[in-house]
């Protein structure tokens, strides 16, 4: 019997008669059925034909169909197939030896090659497995395995410095290995002469900002978050340390509402410097001079004499200097004598 007609036998065979065992060893046998299928079976029968073909691991089982149209397809790998042709052609190839001399075509011989060059299926299948040797498929990904050289030194995110710091590591290694390199044969009469090393970058050291004394009068200028107090001015009041700003107290021309802002150094030029903390040596251009309102006649200064004749002048002070005080001018009139004069109410007759 034939491929074909076991198969069409086996399909339309009685379900109630049919024997699951028989039909498989047949199906291995045969070497051209490549696809069995059951009729249709209830569901003990189905799962004895699935334990049955679990045992042969060259057999694929799989379901199709619903209800009373499932039914069971048993396939062959390629593997078995392989196996049955070389195993079929050996013995077609020993047959044909045997024959007569005489005779130079058999007609009922193959080679293994001819049966495969005739099958498609299974030509398919050697370079699909051919394929799955070069590379490997995981969770749906084609995994190709490379070897290379992968550099150690990975661009990530580092600390502030760190890059620098590697750099320098890897000059320094360089110079080394430069110095420790094989030296170079030189003859007796040649110096030697020592190996100059490379000099590493020295990083900028910055330089140290002078700290505003409080009561410098300063301009603001440079804010960018806060650009309406560019060109205020305000004196410093002090330095906050924790955040490292200035607290200044801005000069307000619509009243004596007073408002502070902390304000970086960087962000204030100075104007006006503040007096020296210590004793002044040159003494100062300021000189007194007395209100408009009082009258030259009625002013005394303090070392005038009362009984001095018109012509001696009077004896002036000194200009004051930063740690005196502040001359002041002591007025010798009474204001009374210029309002003894009262008038009379004057009373509108009636």
């Amino acid at each position: 019997m034939t491929g074909m007609a076991h198969a069409d036998a086996t399909e339309h065979a009685d379900p109630e008669v049919f024997n699951i065992e028989n039909a498989l060893e047949a199906f291995l046998a045969d070497v051209d059925c490549k696809e069995l299928k059951f009729p249709p079976l209830d569901p003990d029968q189905r799962k004895q034909a699935k334990k049955l073909a679990e045992k042969y691991p060259e057999i694929k089982c799989e379901s199709y169909g619903f209800g009373e149209e499932r039914r069971l397809h048993l396939f062959k790998t390629s593997a078995s197939l392989k196996a049955s042709l070389v195993k079929e052609g050996g013995k077609e190839v020993h047959g044909a030896e045997c024959a007569s001399d005489q005779s130079t075509v058999v007609s009922g011989a193959a080679s293994p090659e001819s049966k495969e060059d005739a099958s498609p299926t299974a030509l398919f299948e050697e370079v699909a497995a051919l394929l799955s040797s070069l590379y490997q498929v995981r969770n749906t990904f084609i995994h190709i395995e490379e070897k290379g050289v992968v550099d150690q030194r990975n661009i990530q995110s580092m600390p502030h410095g760190m890059f620098r710091q590697h750099l320098q590591e890897e000059a320094a290694q360089s110079a080394q290995d430069y110095v420790e390199g094989p030296a170079t044969p030189t003859t007796a009469t040649a110096t030697p002469t020592e190996p100059q090393t490379p000099t590493l970058p020295v990083a900028e050291v910055p330089e140290a900002i002078e700290e505003l004394a409080p009561g410098t009068e300063v301009l603001i200028e440079g804010l960018q978050k806060f650009p309406a107090f560019n060109g205020l001015r305000g004196t410093i009041q002090l330095l906050d340390k924790a955040t490292g700003r200035y607290n200044v107290q801005l000069a307000s021309g619509d009243g004596p509402l007073e408002q502070i802002a902390k304000i970086k150094g960087e962000n204030l030029r100075v104007l006006v410097p503040p007096p020296p903390p210590f004793a002044s040596e040159q003494p100062s251009k300021m000189h007194a001079r007395a209100p408009d309102f009082v009258p030259m006649h009625c002013m005394r200064m303090p070392n005038m004499q009362l009984n001095a004749q018109p012509s001696v002048q009077p004896t002036m002070q000194p200009n004051p200097t930063w740690q005196e005080p502040a001359l002041t001018i002591q007025q010798s009139y009474d204001p009374s004598q210029y309002y003894a004069y009262q008038y009379a109410p004057k009373i509108a007759a009636r």
